[in-house]
């Protein structure tokens, strides 16, 4: 039912899975990214494009359509590149499709709208963009950055909430941050900063609190964390929580991971261009068969 996973929607959503295939995005300069395909049959060596556009990310997949933000645009096209529209000219936080709901924050909290732009509404109280969330089996979880200010710095509660925003309820008083907020196989992983507790993970309703041997930034499949420090990756059973591994070494200080089939595909920064994700290189999940997406070029 959700458009993209909540990992892959926290690192800024520019790979998504289909049903036949991943989407990703390239940036070709600094105004202009490039939407693509690739079927699993054929591999990278059918790669299609889809369509340019400006800024794109948060991708999100359904019906044969794909939804994702340009810019402050949030635009739907048909996975043939067709039937380009605009479904909204404002300014999307994190817009996340789930069911036949667009979720997304602005303005004094979380809002929904239906696929076609219409029906928008009000479902939580935040102040401004100040939250973080994700949707798992019909729930909303989401953290309000505005429950406790401390030195200047807002921190919030981890809440659950029906998908209309009826129920609303904390189930953690960890103060979350806004660092990657994921929930992923029945646990919410989030960071803990003012507790000192780093990354941590915690059962739906709050309980089986855990802090984990696991770096600030990553992204979860089925229980494996997979996080990034610098120019290293690294790899992380969540249940058993002892040895974390390196899985390898990138040529570049790493900025995104994301996760689609059976392979990881991270950005690295460009220093030379002082922007990231300029490059994107494909993994196994045990960091071998590498390939540099990036050097597709134009199909």
């Amino acid at each position: 039912m959700a458009g993209n996973s909540s990992g892959n929607l926290a690192n800024g959503g520019l790979v998504a899975e289909y049903d036949s295939g991943v989407l990703f995005v390239l940036t070709t300069d600094d105004q202009e990214d490039t939407l693509y395909k690739v079927d699993y049959s054929t591999g990278f060596a059918g790669v299609t494009k889809i369509t340019n556009d400006s800024y794109i990310g948060y991708l999100n997949v359904a019906g044969g359509y794909v939804y994702y933000k340009s810019g402050k645009h949030f635009n739907r096209i048909n996975l043939d590149g067709t039937d380009k529209r605009d479904i909204s000219d404002e300014n999307l936080g994190a817009p996340m499709l789930y069911g036949n709901w667009i979720y997304f924050t602005k303005n004094e909290g979380i809002y929904r709208m239906t696929t076609d732009g219409t029906d928008e509404q009000h479902i939580t109280e935040c102040d401004s963009y100040s939250a973080v969330f994700s949707i798992y089996k019909n729930k909303l979880y989401y953290v309000d950055l505005t429950d406790v200010v401390h030195g200047g710095i807002c921190y919030g509660y981890i809440h659950s909430a029906d998908l209309d925003g009826s129920n609303d309820k904390i189930i953690s008083y960890q103060k979350a941050g806004s660092e990657i907020f994921i929930v992923e196989d029945g646990w919410i992983y989030f960071y803990d900063r003012l507790g000192h507790l780093g990354t941590c993970r915690c059962k739906l309703d709050g309980t089986v609190l855990t802090s984990l041997n696991s770096y600030d930034y990553y992204n979860v499949i089925n229980g494996v964390v997979y996080s990034y420090a610098m120019d290293q990756m690294f790899k992380l059973n969540a249940a058993d929580n002892t040895q974390t591994i390196i899985i390898l070494k990138a040529a570049a200080n790493i900025s995104s991971i994301f996760i689609a089939g059976n392979r990881i595909y991270y950005t690295v920064m460009d220093y030379t261009q002082f922007k990231y994700g300029t490059e994107m290189i494909s993994v196994m999940f045990d960091g071998s068969n590498q390939y540099i997406v990036s050097d597709i070029g134009e199909p």
